[in-house]
């Protein structure tokens, strides 16, 4: 198979987003589907099954009639636009101060945990505390996993009190910037997002899922003796995390801000610094942290290197 890249910033994703432009713009708004998948690997399991499914356009074309192979000649396109607003929509945000907001969540997440661990360790806090954490890089399982966290420790505040520099200021700062990341980020992946940019990739992921789908069926109808149907176009859903019942959706993956440790230097006052994660106390301050410190770029974010399906 030919080797196929995922490059949100090349010219040819520009190019299908402006041409699919006024098919996105023309779905009905109360028929935009909820984002339910990492974006980014479904566009490149899409970019990389295009050329082999491209085979079966005549065969389609015969049986199905020259509408039924028009998703596949249009699937490349609308993975690439979809790529493509994804990308403005991520950029966007990494401009506000949501990227900083996560920063401060993923480092909180990190100290909770550790702090969390010790004392399991200790017999101070149950083993139960650390079975229900969700991990992962989805902002709905770090939002999950730091109120489990901030829970987990104010029910057993009077044994674990003299044994952690965690303070129960800096626990209700933590479940505060918890709700406050997954209000902002769950808003924007909603069909009524309100934000130019989320609306364009809600339309173009809407597009893009809708086309796919299409493909599917098709592929199914002509290999439904071969049965090998789900091999050549599996489901964009297919190993996706199992979800809990109240979860059911697939967040996008969060930017990746680096993680970065708190110690506490000489004077007592927290900082930001290199090296393990101290058990010193989470920072203080505003809701939203510093600078975020350069490092490496998200798959999915703009700037990252391009993906390379085989």
């Amino acid at each position: 198979m030919s080797r196929r890249t995922y490059d949100p910033n090349h010219p040819s994703f520009s190019t299908a987003l402006a041409e699919l432009r006024p098919a996105l713009d023309a779905i009905p708004h109360e028929q935009l589907e909820t984002i339910r998948l990492d974006v980014v690997a479904a566009i490149i399991t899409a970019l990389g099954l295009s050329p082999r499914l491209m085979r079966f356009r005549d065969e389609i074309a015969a049986e199905l009639g020259p509408r039924a192979a028009e998703p596949i000649d249009r699937l490349e396109k609308a993975a690439q636009a979809c790529g493509r607003a994804h990308a403005q929509h991520l950029t966007t945000m990494h401009r506000s101060d949501v990227a900083e907001m996560v920063a401060e969540l993923s480092q909180t997440r990190r100290v909770l945990l550790r702090e969390a661990e010790g004392l399991v360790g200790q017999k101070r806090l149950p083993r139960s505390a650390l079975a229900e954490l969700a991990g992962g890089t989805g902002y709905k399982e770090l939002c999950f996993d730091v109120l489990q966290l901030v829970a987990a420790l104010r029910t057993e505040w009077t044994a674990v009190e003299s044994h952690t520099p965690v303070t129960p200021l800096e626990l209700d700062r933590a479940e505060a910037l918890a709700n406050q990341v997954a209000t902002t980020l769950g808003e924007n992946e909603q069909p009524g997002a309100t934000t130019e940019t989320a609306e364009l990739r809600q339309r173009a992921y809407t597009y893009f899922v809708r086309t796919y789908d299409e493909v599917r069926r098709a592929v199914a109808y002509i290999r439904s003796e071969e049965d090998d149907a789900d091999k050549l176009a599996p489901s964009l859903y297919a190993g996706r995390a199992r979800q809990r019942d109240d979860d059911e959706g697939m967040e996008p993956v969060l930017p990746n801000v680096p993680i970065l440790p708190i110690v506490t230097p000489t004077n007592g006052s927290p900082s930001n610094g290199a090296g393990p994660v101290a058990a010193g106390p989470l920072a203080a301050g505003p809701v939203a942290a510093g600078p975020i410190a350069a490092g490496p770029v998200s798959p999915d974010m703009p700037g990252a290197p391009p993906f390379v399906q085989s």
